[in-house]
């Protein structure tokens, strides 16, 4: 991200937005694998497809958007 770190939860706040708060992914970052931690339990999530955008944060979850492999993916 451009700028890591906490954001302001907010009721219907999605993973996208959460995302976007802090400034969106670098040029490095997959956004086609987010990663998503919450309760203990990881998940990947295409925020380049519609449908995982849509998804919904929780209070206390981690997002993490990782760096794009060589493919550039």
């Amino acid at each position: 991200m451009n700028n890591p770190g906490a954001c302001d939860f907010a009721k219907d706040l999605t993973i996208f937005q959460a995302v976007q708060a802090r400034g969106g992914a670098s040029e490095f970052g997959a956004m086609n694998r987010v990663l998503l931690l919450r309760d203990g339990k990881q998940q990947i999530i295409n925020l380049k497809a519609l449908e995982g955008k849509n998804i919904v944060a929780m209070a206390n979850d981690t997002i993490e958007v990782p760096a794009k492999d060589i493919f550039g993916n």
